[in-house]
């Protein structure tokens, strides 16, 4: 009897691999720019500390707490639609940092790669609904899938500021001129480090909420189709 893809290949170390690297990434960058742990800069460093450990935590704990085969199953795919939304993060930060487009194409494009996201998180809801039947493991599927593929856009989006500082500095040039603020590299790294913390933070809930959507569209479209063909037999 064969196994099933996510009974032979282990799922779980990819979470908490990411969030170690990016704990290393962000090392780094307070190696290069160490007034990030001093005011003004300290909370944001802090809290995107913070959820990087406790993203790391989960990724260890939580899958040592399943037993269930359709839950490891559940994680196993939420792990592959993580890897697809870390891609569109991915060239959403390069089109961002290596492209120049005018203020519209560039709100479009950001637009653009967030409603993909969003879609995706109300597809893991639904693949998720539909492997097991219950919708709250629909939830599970979006926001594990939120959750690496917000740590996948982390190590891209922290290694681009670590190699790129001078790119990243020209970007905020603007913003920087107006902060009076002394240290450009530590403006530059602040300003990345807060929009990682909010992407931390923000991206399982709204993953929530999508997957939430997703999985209760699956199950009244399901059951409404189920109650149609027994209506027609």
């Amino acid at each position: 009897m064969k196994k099933s893809a996510s009974a032979s290949i282990p799922f779980w170390p990819m979470l908490p691999g990411l969030a170690l690297l990016d704990l290393v990434l962000l090392g780094v960058i307070l190696v290069q720019a160490p007034l990030l742990l001093q005011a003004p800069y300290l909370s944001t460093t802090l809290f995107t500390l913070l959820l990087l450990l406790l993203y790391g935590g989960v990724g260890v704990g939580f899958p040592r707490l399943v037993h269930a085969t359709s839950v490891k199953n559940v994680l196993w795919q939420a792990t592959r639609i993580g890897l697809l939304i870390g891609l569109f993060f991915v060239v959403d930060i390069a089109v961002e940092y290596f492209v120049d487009l005018n203020q519209t194409a560039s709100v479009l494009s950001t637009l653009g790669f967030m409603g993909l996201i969003f879609l995706a998180f109300a597809a893991a809801g639904v693949l998720g609904t539909r492997l097991t039947g219950h919708w709250l493991l629909g939830v599970l599927c979006s926001v594990w899938s939120a959750m690496l593929g917000v740590l996948i856009a982390l190590v891209f989006g922290m290694a681009v500021n670590v190699f790129f500082l001078q790119r990243l500095e020209a970007i905020s040039a603007a913003d920087y001129a107006q902060s009076g603020l002394r240290d450009p590299a530590a403006y530059a790294f602040s300003s990345t480090l807060d929009t990682a913390s909010t992407h931390l933070f923000e991206a399982p809930m709204f993953a929530a909420i999508c997957g939430t959507l997703g999985a209760l569209i699956f199950m009244g479209l399901f059951t409404w189709r189920r109650k149609s063909l027994s209506e027609t037999e």
